[in-house]
């Protein structure tokens, strides 16, 4: 073997090693978003699900004795984080040829806000973030055709997590090494086509898994996040801000400073992860406390724009460089332990002793409603926006739940969220606008809790 492959080997192991020794010395142990359906679905061995890698994994750490869902589902986050960091830095070497470049960008990377922070928690987003690299990495260094390498990349990707369809432009610019001189038409043709033809398979295979209607929903919430972004730019922005440069930080600005250094093979690549960026910033909103998770699915793209321009840097402007990534790297651990805090459990420990029982609080969503019942101990129906979007129109749905309270002598409180966020849930604006026009509420205090006027 020689000296440079094992170098490389090396690299990579200890690269691994370390981020998953990090992730794993600063879990937090938060369960967020859809984490209690994952850990419901492993305790009572369902493995079906629109995400289809996810929950087979997991069963297949669960025969480990002792290990409980927790543990299993914490251990594919921990090791899903560590193999964003070892592909990404051997996708952007593959593609840069820059080792220093290369190993600075996936530590970059894997220390960024969002994907430290998702690797220390229960849910499934840091899961499709590994897979998006690893498709990534597959499209650039399968040894096969460019059609098979863009089928196989969109398939890995979209089994662990539907999302991963977005990352279909990369995955064809690198199944072509950056350009298409070379390829004959016939090729040129045929990987577009085999990238259609994947990204329809697996979304009708997604159709046929529970929950259902789940990937309509994620369909159609794209769509209209889309239009609305379109009609709304002050909304756009804010989500850029929210779901892209918060959890980057300097590495959301990669893609677009790399086109100035045009690099030959990778400027299509660089081009089209940042157009990804920008859709998957505006598309895919993220929801509190974890906002930016869907864009983890960007970090094969950043890691190898981030090396892009890091292998063009002059020496004499290293140590300059090394200060930009020691201010990112530190921000990156203050964005970190904001995010590690949970603000649904700091909100219901704020708002429950000002609550006058019975009562039933309205509240912006299913993680938020567990907080409160935790701290107040209170438990109940589901008051959630989610719940009223369910039980048919908004108005009705509203007047049915408060007139039911009201009967039963319980107390109406709505969480102040649901007002003071309504741009960031678009599909709940309904449920906003009818509860403003059919209810009278007034402030509590000064806490963010609103209660129904006698």
């Amino acid at each position: 073997m020689s000296e440079r492959p094992r170098s490389r080997r090396r690299d990579l192991v200890v690269l691994g090693a370390a981020f998953a020794c990090l992730y794993a010395l600063t879990w937090n142990g938060r369960v967020i978003h859809d984490g209690p359906f994952f850990l419901a679905a492993v305790e009572q061995g369902r493995w079906l699900h629109v995400h289809a890698a996810y929950l087979p994994l997991a069963l297949s750490f669960a025969w480990i004795p002792g290990a409980s869902p927790h543990v299993v589902l914490g251990t594919i986050s921990v090791l899903s984080g560590a193999a964003i960091a070892v592909l990404s830095a051997d996708l952007a070497l593959r593609a840069t040829g820059h080792r220093a470049a290369s190993l600075t960008a996936a530590v970059l990377v894997a220390a960024a806000p969002v994907v430290w922070a998702a690797a220390g928690m229960v849910e499934i987003h840091v899961f499709a973030g590994a897979g998006a690299t690893l498709g990534a990495w597959l499209a650039c260094a399968l040894p096969a055709r460019p059609a098979v390498r863009v089928a196989v990349a969109i398939a890995v990707a979209m089994l662990a997590h539907m999302s991963g369809a977005l990352m279909t432009p990369l995955f064809l610019v690198l199944a072509f090494g950056g350009t298409l001189r070379g390829w004959s038409t016939a090729e040129r043709v045929l990987a577009p086509v085999a990238a259609v033809v994947t990204v329809l398979a697996l979304r009708a295979f997604g159709q046929a898994l529970p929950p259902d209607g789940a990937l309509d929903t994620v369909v159609g919430d794209l769509l209209r996040n889309i239009t609305g972004m379109l009609a709304e730019p002050r909304v756009y922005a804010r989500r850029v801000a929210d779901d892209y440069l918060r959890p980057w930080l300097l590495l959301s600005a990669a893609p677009f400073l790399a086109l100035a250094f045009h690099p030959p093979r990778l400027r299509a690549a660089i081009v089209a992860s940042a157009g990804l960026a920008a859709l998957a910033a505006a598309a895919t909103p993220g929801h509190p406390p974890m906002l930016g998770q869907y864009g983890l699915i960007l970090a094969p793209g950043l890691a190898l724009a981030t090396a892009a321009v890091l292998a063009r840097v002059p020496r004499r402007l290293v140590l300059a460089v090394a200060a930009v990534a020691l201010v990112q790297l530190g921000a990156s651990l203050a964005e970190w332990r904001r995010l590690c805090v949970d603000p649904h459990l700091v909100w219901a420990e704020s708002v429950a002793p000002a609550i006058e029982q019975p009562a039933i609080v309205f509240c912006q969503g299913a993680p938020r409603q567990q907080r409160f019942e935790d701290v107040s101990g209170a438990r109940g129906s589901d008051f959630t926006i989610a719940a009223i979007l369910r039980d048919g129109e908004p108005e009705a749905a509203i007047l049915r739940a408060v007139e039911g309270a009201r009967t039963k002598g319980k107390n109406v409180y709505f969480d102040q969220r649901i007002f003071t966020h309504r741009e960031a849930y678009p599909h709940a604006r309904d449920v906003v606008e009818a509860v403003e026009r059919l209810l009278e509420l007034e402030p509590v205090g000064d806490l963010p809790l609103l209660r129904l006027r006698e």
